[in-house]
């Protein structure tokens, strides 16, 4: 394992290299888990999909309680991160991929699960549509699980649902080093 040092004196370099165009391709950025003191996972930071990096907390409630009141409702514009099945889906991969290379963790909202026997879900939510549902895709902290579509009512507090969580979905403020143009000076 290499020292704090070592990992700073990397990225130094790294900098430095792509400030003055030596890199061709942008450096890999990989996703911050943050855990509690009991190490639980409260928040995935730094996740990239589909060419942005994105924070995404673990939050329980109701859907009002946690994307407000008036969006939880038929036809109101959507406080979601994603707007399709098709990109929910995308970004569950993606989380669901970052989870298993942290070892398949707890996340909050799902404490006292066993989850050697069933695993705690992620739902990234895209619409709400007109039975008062809640169209999500499930991310799976185990990692053999796939990624699916469910519906959930608006009024569901995942609170009182041990192994659901809802994934609130933002961009994240991380700063990204950009790959330096091929073939202008700095």
């Amino acid at each position: 394992m290499k020292s704090r040092f070592a990992r700073r004196l990397v990225i130094v370099a790294a900098s430095a290299l792509a400030s003055a165009g030596a890199l061709a391709a942008p450096m890999a950025v990989n996703p911050l888990i943050e855990r509690d003191g009991d190490g639980v996972v409260a928040a995935v930071r730094g996740l990239a999909v589909g060419g942005r990096h994105w924070d995404v907390r673990f939050v329980d409630g109701a859907c009002a309680a946690v994307f407000g009141a008036a969006a939880c409702r038929p036809g109101a514009a959507l406080p979601f991160a994603f707007s399709s099945q098709a990109q929910a889906s995308a970004a569950s991969a993606a989380l669901q991929q970052a989870l298993a290379a942290a070892g398949a963790p707890t996340l909050h909202g799902c404490e006292g699960l066993d989850t050697r026997r069933v695993s705690c879900k992620a739902l990234t939510p895209y619409a709400v549509d007109r039975n008062d549902s809640v169209e999500v895709m499930v991310a799976s902290s185990s990692p053999t699980r796939k990624v699916a579509p469910e519906k959930v009512q608006t009024a569901l507090d995942t609170g009182q649902v041990l192994k659901w969580t809802y994934a609130v979905w933002q961009p994240s403020p991380t700063v990204h080093a950009a790959a330096p143009t091929a073939g202008r000076a700095p």
